[in-house]
């Protein structure tokens, strides 16, 4: 990774993972076959390990709602506890 410039916080095995996560989510829906051909997994369950936790996708969505709403002046409402 240093020969590549990059920072050395960057590592080969983080690479592997973000690649890994980034095929998962890819809108092209990549099959999970061919993901765990390319990085050389054995079995579909390593490459599904890999992934970022689905949860926390879905609290990105989550969040991303909210911000939106929240620009939209919606979030001018009184929350009620």
């Amino acid at each position: 990774m240093e020969a590549a410039g990059l920072p050395n916080h960057i590592t080969l095995h983080g690479a592997r993972h973000t690649f890994v996560d980034m095929m998962y989510n890819s809108k092209r829906k990549v099959r999970e076959d061919v993901i765990t051909q390319l990085v050389g997994h054995s079995t579909r369950a390593m490459s599904r390990s890999y992934r970022v936790n689905a949860e926390l996708d879905h609290a990105r969505v989550a969040v991303n709602e909210l911000e939106q709403l929240a620009s939209a002046g919606v979030g001018d409402a009184e929350i009620i506890a």
